[in-house]
């Protein structure tokens, strides 16, 4: 487990927003993402360009690759298949996760962008090392910023929140969010079916949740589609950049 601790801030780029910031230690049906490179980049990075910085880019949705390679490009990054610096955007619905998993990011550095603000999905990205995961909407300063800290060294999480849910609960929740049945999660988790039909009891009521379909839209951050939104703690939007 990472040591972390929580710290509330102002955030800059978004009028009124809070958002808590989770410091590492030592240092909705679709997802809508907009890249455009403007004016605006060059004035608030004026002075601090990204010059001789170099990244890549995952993301399941090939459109956005060019986009988001575009507009870090504006801001003096060059784009190389074989750099260190990864920016993984989280589109289709987990992709980000899905590929931390799968792939892994040691020795690299690792940018997650997400539109998803369930505390307990960005949890989940956390606990897999990345380098910097930035959560919400119109963060473009927050990714160029991003580069520039990630490769300073640095790493951080922004986070609307902590979990409510621990370490177990959360991956029934996630495995739930998957589709897989009782008696899978139980094998997979070395537990009783009954244990995990409580701990799925137990979820209900810390997230204030009525069913399995509603646990699956709250950890894809899609429960504000459903009428859902206002008894839960996490709100958010569906533009990632």
């Amino acid at each position: 487990m990472l040591s972390c601790e929580y710290l509330e801030l102002s955030c800059n780029n978004e009028e009124n927003r809070r958002t808590l910031i989770r410091c590492g230690a030592g240092t909705p049906p679709q997802v809508k993402i907009s890249m455009t490179a403007s004016d605006d980049v060059q004035e608030f990075f004026s002075g601090t360009p990204l010059t001789g910085l170099t990244f890549t880019i995952h993301c399941g949705i090939p459109g956005l690759i060019r986009h988001a390679t575009g507009y870090l490009e504006a801001a003096g990054a060059r784009f190389d298949p074989q750099a260190a610096m990864h920016l993984l955007i989280d589109a289709p619905l987990t992709f980000a996760r899905r590929h931390l998993e799968q792939v892994g990011c040691a020795r690299l550095r690792t940018i997650v962008v997400t539109a998803n603000t369930c505390p307990e999905y960005i949890e989940d990205i956390w606990e897999l090392q990345p380098t910097i995961v930035i959560v919400g909407n119109d963060v473009q300063q927050d990714v160029i910023q991003a580069v520039r800290r990630a490769a300073n060294g640095e790493r951080y999480c922004m986070a609307p929140g902590p979990p409510r849910l621990s370490a177990r609960d959360r991956a029934v929740l996630r495995y739930l969010a998957e589709g897989w049945e009782f008696a899978t999660i139980a094998d997979h988790l070395s537990l009783a079916e009954k244990t995990i039909r409580n701990r799925v009891s137990h979820i209900y009521r810390a997230l204030g949740l009525q069913n399995r379909s509603e646990l699956t839209l709250y950890y894809h951050d899609l429960l504000r589609f459903h009428g859902r939104g206002a008894d839960t703690r996490h709100t958010g939007g569906t533009d990632v950049l």
